[in-house]
């Protein structure tokens, strides 16, 4: 069945009907007469579905098939009632509708943004902070660096989860920056299997960046290399 179902369009979906004498099983080849399936629109009266019919013949499944009209509201309720009472069980549901499926969602918003334009907006990822950087630019920096340091201090540094029991995070981005504004960028790497990463610095204090997808961390964190 289509997610969701659009309102005031034709709908085709299968059910499956559980056995009288086996409950175990669901019934084959049921037999279906007038009045055995139902709809109702919106809580109005319940009245014969389109069409139902054993598919593929002989089979278990059942086949209905709802008007455009019967599909006219938010919620479309079905019942199936044996009216002989005695092969197969009762069985009932309810259909949500909307306008459009989850495969139209590439619908133009008033601004004339799409669900592709927002997604290469996000993936440019142009976010601007108070000192003009991005984080393209940032990754520029990062690029450019990729060093240890040069520093006569060896200077690990361990990242790890806020929530107990504090496992250790692997493979995250860290670098290290001598302003708060996080412009001069003088070491990074990335964090081992044991959460560690060791830099080489001078001595005094050091602003710590991390970065890792799926994680949100307080940057920058404040350290005094000694």
């Amino acid at each position: 069945m289509p997610v969701p179902a659009v309102i005031n369009e034709a709908l085709t979906f299968g059910i499956y009907l559980t056995s009288q004498a086996d409950t175990d099983i669901f019934q084959v080849a049921p037999t279906l007469a007038a009045g055995d399936i139902q709809v109702s629109t919106d809580g109005a009266a319940f009245q014969n579905v389109a069409a139902a019919a054993v598919t593929p013949a002989g089979g278990k499944r059942v086949e209905i098939t709802l008007s455009a009209a019967q599909m006219n509201g938010d919620v479309i309720s079905w019942v199936a009632s044996d009216q002989a009472g005695d092969e197969w069980q009762d069985l009932a549901g309810e259909i949500r509708t909307d306008s459009q499926q989850i495969g139209d969602l590439a619908a133009t918003g008033a601004d004339g943004d799409t669900l592709e334009t927002l997604s290469d907006q996000i993936d440019l990822v142009a976010l601007e902070g108070a000192d003009g950087d991005t984080l393209e630019t940032l990754s520029d920096q990062l690029d450019g660096v990729c060093t240890l340091g040069v520093g006569a201090i060896t200077w690990p540094y361990t990242l790890t989860s806020d929530v107990a029991p504090n496992p250790p995070i692997a493979d995250a981005d860290v670098w290290v920056t001598t302003d708060l504004a996080g412009t001069n960028v003088v070491a990074s790497d990335r964090t081992n299997a044991a959460g560690v990463v060791t830099f080489y610095l001078d001595a005094g204090t050091v602003y710590v960046w991390r970065q890792k997808s799926g994680w949100d961390f307080d940057n920058p964190d404040t350290e005094v290399v000694s």
